[in-house]
């Protein structure tokens, strides 16, 4: 199997049957969400390219889910959202922004984790002033 950053690369190939590939091989990461988010957060935070951490991005908020969420623990979901402060590029923080945003709907129905509620009032990322873009 392909690793998740080769299969996050191809995302952004402009071949479709690439791109449908990456989808079918990220399946198969997902299968593990213990492993699959921690992962996709450390690509996050290690690519060297921001669109490829954009891209991390837009992965995880689209594959986050109720059940899928808990499955990660509570250590790695603390985590994610310690990850995603120190990201200076403002194309990144909007697609991490959005993630939180999904998160937070998660949550809503059910209460939020006491570090959603703290994580509410850091700055998302150093470029946070930079969101509205």
């Amino acid at each position: 199997m392909a690793s998740l950053a080769e299969v996050i690369s191809q995302f952004l190939n402009p071949d479709n049957n690439v791109r449908q590939t990456a989808e079918q091989l990220l399946q198969q990461h997902k299968a593990n969400p213990a492993v699959f988010v921690p992962q996709l957060l450390e690509l996050t935070r290690t690519f060297a390219e921001p669109q490829m951490r954009q891209m991390c991005g837009v992965v995880l908020r689209c594959n986050l889910d109720a059940t899928m969420w808990p499955a990660v623990g509570a250590l790695a979901q603390q985590t994610v959202f310690e990850g995603f402060v120190a990201e200076q590029e403002p194309s990144v923080c909007k697609a991490l922004a959005d993630t939180i945003s999904k998160l937070a709907a998660i949550f809503a129905s059910a209460g939020a984790a006491p570090f959603l509620r703290s994580f509410a009032i850091t700055p998302l990322c150093s470029c946070h002033s930079n969101l509205e873009a």
